[in-house]
């Protein structure tokens, strides 16, 4: 930027505008309190073509007024200061602009149409939303844009070739600070101070493009011409639809006004803008229509959400990409450690939580080393992803394989007791050692008779066989690898976390050795003394054997979901009540064994009726059901409502996003397999 094209070189240029004498007389006037009706109407009076004008412009169908205003004085009566200064203002800015010519790459009649625009629907969004003054938006709509005016009138050429041909109004200012160092919304606000307008309006053509930087006391009148702007750019520009989304943000962003808000106001701005075009002398030509503008807006808005939806889902998988590349080995494509550690992770919350046993599997390639030894690393890498394929299609959807290191590899299986756990182990060990392993190449026929060897480990806190960590399980099935090795390979070993509670005979770790088939079940383990008292103090089931569960939930589609996973359980029957109080008095009933037996509490933690936790706190200081298990759910993920739930006495807590995986498995194991069993 040279010292031509400089701010410095706009406000000292000697063509520029300047306020005619009356406008200047009455912002003078005006900054006096004390100023009387008389003294302002003296000076408006003294240019009789400017009375005419405001008289005129009063009388319009804009301000309404029932009967014919005929003097100033009495438009200041009518319509207050503000309005007739606003109006005063408002033909003194037309007028001292009236010698700047349009040129090359400057569209004089565009900006004026956009003026109008602005100004009409500054002044009808502050009736609508009544936060500042609709005469003061009006005027300082009219002024945002003088500092455009005042670059085209001192810079010519160069202001045209900064801005070029861009008709999107709102781009010009990156065209100006790029090409010229400062923007007209800078230049505006330069010769507003020159001119000494109020400080509000220099506010206003300062901040017209970034209102919510403007001062505090100034930002509702800034926002609202801001606004305003956009509209005109939605009204006057040929591609004006682009606007719409922009437009309609704003209005709700910063008033709270829906689309169908925005209607009426629009078509009160398409009348406004017509009359202040005649008004003024600057045409605005044909307005379009509030409803086509809302439809188009309407269109915009569905296509910006759908390419926000369609960005948001590219993001979403390229994330999961990302985030799967991380949790896979690169040779087996299975899961890799990092995978299983966060997985181990997983389940062992779980099980904390939820009192959910757990299984893992470690295998290992028996004589493995051999096969690098002989064969190469590059026929070890291909019996690897051998291995794990037959390892994958043999646990299917049961589990999470993954690889745990060289050539051992990690299962982890929710939900299994520890024969089920074998039994998935026996599929692994047939998968993989009932054909051989074809790695070779074209000409080199290659079939290698490859085995594994499993050690397999429980956690199951039914059964008061937890871990407190994931090395405690590790631990467990790496001494079970290391027992199916010594055995002769090719076979799996078991064996469950150790009883919490001892039993009176010394206890043994549970280790059984499946050679060729699936071990039986391990003998019964001892009642703990929580399960027994669980049981001695619950209601006794029908004859039936039949499960009652009673379900509190004031939401008829949750309940009918949650009825249809209880289901799932056999020997269950549902009753399903809203009311905490109705449940209350159930349950009361339920422990004097009047009507059926209820066996277990599904209860919503924000009941409308009533509260969950009341319904907890009252089964529990009744020694009859203080052994009721009892699950609170509920849509809230905050800690402290899980927190509260479990201090309170609840068995469980089951955020409703994960009622479909949890709660068949917490019912079915923690429930009925714990408590109501025998």
């Amino acid at each position: 930027m040279n010292e031509a094209t400089s701010l410095s070189a706009v406000l000292h240029c000697n063509n520029l505008p300047t306020l005619p004498t009356v406008g200047v007389q009455v912002l003078t006037l005006t900054r006096n309190p004390d100023v009387s009706m008389d003294q302002i109407a003296k000076v408006i009076e003294t240019d009789p073509a400017l009375s005419a004008k405001v008289l005129k412009t009063v009388n319009s169908s804009m301000f309404g007024l029932k009967s014919p205003c005929t003097t100033i004085r009495r438009a200041l009566n009518f319509l207050g200061l503000s309005a007739v200064k606003s109006i005063v203002l408002g033909f003194s800015l037309v007028e001292s602009t009236g010698k700047v010519k349009g040129g090359p790459g400057y569209d004089l009649a565009a900006h004026w149409k956009r003026s109008i625009f602005a100004a009409a629907s500054a002044r009808a969004l502050a009736l609508r939303v009544k936060c500042c003054d609709p005469e003061e938006a009006f005027a300082a709509a009219l002024f945002q844009d003088l500092g455009a005016l005042a670059m085209h009138t001192a810079l010519g050429a160069a202001y045209a070739a900064a801005v070029g041909q861009e008709p999107d109004h709102g781009k010009h200012m990156t065209l100006e600070r790029s090409a010229l160092g400062f923007t007209h919304a800078e230049a505006g606000a330069a010769l507003a101070n020159k001119w000494r307008l109020p400080d509000r309006y220099t506010q206003t053509i300062q901040h017209h493009h970034n209102a919510d930087e403007a001062d505090a006391d100034s930002r509702d009148l800034v926002r609202v011409v801001s606004l305003g702007s956009t509209i005109a750019s939605a009204l006057a520009s040929p591609n004006g639809a682009v606007h719409l989304p922009e437009l309609l943000s704003k209005a709700k962003l910063w008033f709270g006004l829906s689309s169908g808000e925005m209607a009426p106001v629009l078509t009160q701005i398409g009348k406004d803008s017509a009359e202040l075009g005649k008004l003024f002398g600057k045409p605005v030509g044909v307005v379009p229509e509030s409803g086509e503008l809302l439809r188009q807006a309407n269109e915009a808005l569905v296509s910006q959400q759908l390419a926000s939806m369609r960005e948001a889902e590219r993001l979403r998988q390229a994330n999961q990409d990302l985030e799967r590349a991380t949790l896979t080995d690169a040779l087996t494509g299975l899961g890799n450690r990092k995978k299983f550690d966060a997985e181990c992770q997983k389940l062992l919350n779980e099980s904390t939580t939820l009192g959910r046993a757990f299984g893992l599997l470690i295998l290992d390639g028996d004589k493995f080393k051999s096969v690098n030894d002989t064969h190469g690393h590059h026929v070890g890498d291909l019996v690897l992803k051998e291995l794990a394929r037959r390892i994958s299609e043999s646990v299917g959807q049961r589990g999470v394989a993954c690889r745990y290191g060289g050539e051992e590899f990690g299962v982890l299986l929710a939900g299994v007791t520890l024969p089920e756990a074998v039994g998935v182990a026996e599929e692994i060990r047939r998968g993989v050692c009932i054909t051989a392993f074809d790695v070779g190449q074209p000409g080199k026929p290659l079939q290698l008779p490859i085995t594994v060897s499993i050690g397999v480990g429980l956690a199951d806190p039914a059964a008061n066989r937890p871990v407190e960590n994931i090395g405690q399980l590790i631990e467990i099935a790496d001494k079970q690898l290391y027992n199916a090795k010594n055995a002769g390979r090719n076979r799996v070993c078991a064996g469950a976390a150790m009883e919490v509670v001892p039993p009176a005979a010394e206890p043994q770790e549970a280790s059984q050795e499946v050679p060729n088939e699936p071990a039986p079940a391990p003998a019964p383990q001892p009642v703990s003394p929580v399960i027994a008292e669980a049981r001695a103090s619950m209601p006794a089931r029908k004859s039936d054997g039949t499960i009652h569960v009673l379900l509190l939930e004031d939401d008829p589609l949750s309940a009918k979901m949650i009825c249809a996973l209880i289901q799932r359980t056999p020997n269950t029957k549902v009753e399903w009540m809203k009311s905490a109080a109705k449940g209350t008095a159930r349950l009361v009933e339920s422990s004097s064994h009047q009507g059926d037996p209820v066996h277990v509490v599904i209860c919503d933690l924000g009941l409308a009726e009533g509260n969950g936790l009341a319904v907890l706190e009252t089964v529990r200081k009744h020694l009859k059901m203080r052994a009721l298990p009892f699950l609170v759910i509920s849509a809230s993920e905050a800690a402290k409502d899980r927190e509260s739930s479990i201090a309170s006495g609840a068995s469980a807590f089951i955020n409703k996003d994960n009622l479909v995986q949890e709660l068949p498995v917490w019912l079915s194991r923690t429930v009925a397999s714990a408590v109501l069993a025998g």
